[in-house]
């Protein structure tokens, strides 16, 4: 038979049984069970896809490499399970929002379960080895349970070691030698190897990676739950996540992360539980790192927030914590190194204000907008390691740096007030008020026989800083007449000089120098663009000019007065040909872009004297 027809039958056989290998890569793509033992040697790899669970009657052994694909790792074995290779599953944040649990790989070893030195499980979602069925923690209910009751300090039957909490379990001492109980069954779970769930701050060995836990994974636990076995807890590195990231929010006026969160989200920003149950419990080489606290959501708000903007940021998380409970005892054989993480900083607030509004005819400037920032709390990191019941050898419990959580940073920016209309006075300028958010405390509370790790740096956490900014007074209207609207600065150009003007014509001649551009008639064709209006007036009639001061000048712009200002003195800089009486001038406004609406601007003038009559004007 040719090969190719060959592989082709070996591929509808193998699919008809649920899965399928191909060049030494096997597939489950349905829920599968094999009545004898199943392995993944050494160089293959064996992927459960769709959430498939595997049902193995016999034994398995897993040497090669295990993963996953849109869906939990999810394996039965009736008989013991050998792990000697690499185990991974990093679940997407689209299937968790799809409505599946957040599980990353679950084993339920009726026999003995053997982690070797060289195997490594790693996973972003919840880690369960359970004895039978029912100890699965198969829903969310299920899991909070299980977070929960780790950091519990109520009393217990079972000997127990941890929660690192404050007024945790009473501390009994026992007085008998460490003697390692035997039983009749040698059912127990041997746990070696490197185990990492999520990605945290630390450094992974053997240069793994994984991605952060999915933001629909509220809660990560590793849930031992064997009551019928013994656990060994051997030349081991278990390397837990940190807590989410909290809830950020962003262009808006009025946040207030703490109050929008839930208590699930609150409870996402914790690191990992570790919770273990067994029969009884040995601890030799043993590494735990908890991971650290995740950080408080960012406010900022958006940038013209009016008449308030209120920016208040959350607070950072608990780092991770365990409790170990055997039914008999709890015996620290040889080193155990605890590595509490660090607790979760505040998160940044960010406020600004708007400024006021312009005044409108006479109204004063409106006052600007206030702002208001809190960043958000770090969170405490407060340890009481305590125990309960036949536990031994706490000499060998080392405990790292216990630091607590930093306070968010805090900036708020008020808002300047507007300018005034005709005369009116400016908008007074905006509150602001910047808090920098608490930073968390530590303690540490354990008993002598405890030690501390080499170069620990306990500390609390520092206060957020908090930053300021004001804004500025609105500037006052110029005076204006009663249909005076807005009010253009007057301020020349830097770099203005007077020049001397040609020699006017007799008569009464009214002009405008228009800087840097040359002369021009009263009427115009303004085109845009900022300009400065330097305005000149020759008299060469039989008075003089003194006569008619203070002569009130009125400009017209398309017909419409919009500025208005007086002579009241000659200038004889204006005519460098002309004496003092001939001549007057005055700084008139400077014509911005503001005034230019469409096509040109048409500016026009009007001069009435000291008594209010209007003076005639030639037209040049």
């Amino acid at each position: 038979m040719p090969k190719l027809i060959l592989l082709a039958v070996v591929a509808i056989i193998a699919g008809f049984f649920g899965y399928n290998q191909l060049l030494g890569k096997t597939y489950i793509d349905a829920d599968k069970t094999v009545k004898g033992d199943f392995q993944v040697g050494q160089g293959k790899t064996a992927t459960l896809r769709n959430g498939a669970k595997l049902t193995v009657e016999g034994n398995v052994s897993l040497n090669g490499e295990v993963d996953c694909q849109n869906g939990p790792i999810y394996i039965e074995v009736k008989g013991n399970l050998t792990v000697g290779g690499t185990i991974k599953c990093e679940r997407t944040e689209a299937e968790i929002q799809s409505g599946r649990l957040g599980m990353g790989m679950v084993f339920v070893v009726s026999g003995s379960t053997t982690l070797s030195k060289n195997s490594i499980l790693i996973t972003n979602g919840n880690l369960q080895f359970v004895d039978k069925e029912e100890n699965i923690a198969k829903t969310q209910e299920d899991i909070e349970k299980i977070f929960d009751e780790v950091e519990s300090s109520s009393p217990s039957n079972n000997t127990t070691l941890g929660p690192l909490v404050p007024n945790g379990l009473t501390q009994k001492d026992q007085t008998f030698n460490l003697v390692k109980p035997v039983y009749a069954d040698s059912h127990k779970f041997v746990s070696q190897g490197t185990i990492v769930i999520g990605s945290p701050k630390e450094k992974l060995p053997k240069d793994l990676s994984i991605a952060t836990p999915p933001r629909g994974i509220r809660h990560i636990i590793i849930n031992y739950n064997l009551p019928g076995a013994d656990l060994e807890l051997k030349d081991q590195t278990i390397i837990g996540p940190d807590g989410l990231d909290g809830l950020s929010i962003s262009d808006e006026c009025d946040i207030n992360i703490p109050a929008k969160e839930s208590e699930v989200d609150k409870k996402a920003k914790d690191a990992l539980r570790f919770n273990a149950k067994a029969r009884n419990i040995f601890i030799n080489n043993f590494e735990l790192w908890l991971g650290s606290g995740g950080q408080g959501g960012t406010a900022q708000t958006k940038v013209d927030c009016y008449p308030k903007a209120t920016a208040i940021a959350g607070d950072g998380g608990k780092a991770g914590n365990f409790r170990f409970q055997a039914n008999s005892g709890i015996y620290v054989q040889g080193s155990f190194n605890i590595h509490p993480g660090i607790s979760g900083s505040g998160g940044d607030a960010i406020a600004t204000a708007g400024g006021g509004g312009n005044g409108v005819d006479y109204q004063d400037g409106e006052k600007g907008g206030s702002a208001f920032a809190k960043g958000g709390n770090g969170a405490d990191n407060i340890k009481d390691l305590s125990w309960l019941g036949v536990v031994k050898g706490v000499e060998n419990i080392s405990i790292d740096s216990v630091i607590a959580g930093a306070g968010g940073n805090a900036g708020a920016k008020a808002g300047s007030g507007g300018t005034g209309g005709c005369g009116a006075k400016g908008g007074q300028p905006g509150q602001a008020e910047a808090k920098g958010g608490k930073g968390g405390k530590y303690q540490l509370k354990i008993p002598q026989q405890v030690k501390r790790m080499a170069e620990v740096n306990d500390s609390d956490g520092p206060e957020g800083r908090p930053i300021t900014e004001f804004g500025q007074k609105g500037k006052d209207g110029l005076p204006c007449s009663d249909k005076a609207g807005y009010i253009p600065k007057t301020t020349k150009p830097e770099g203005y000089a007077y020049q001397a003007a040609p020699v006017s014509q007799a008569g009464s001649v009214f002009l405008f120098r228009v800087w840097p551009r040359g002369y021009h008639t009263p009427t115009m064709a303004l085109a845009k663009g900022p300009i400065y209006l330097d305005i000149h007036l020759s008299l060469q009639d039989p008075q003089t000019i003194k006569d008619y001061l203070p002569i009130r000048v009125v400009m017209f712009t398309n017909g419409n007065q919009f500025w208005e200002g007086t002579m009241k003195n000659g200038n004889v800089s204006c005519w460098a040909n002309d004496s003092l009486d001939d001549c007057a001038s005055i700084a008139g406004p400077t014509i911005s872009d503001d005034w230019y609406i469409r096509g040109e601007t048409k500016l026009t003038f009007k001069l009435y004297d000291k008594e209010g009559k209007e003076l005639p004007q030639r037209q040049n």
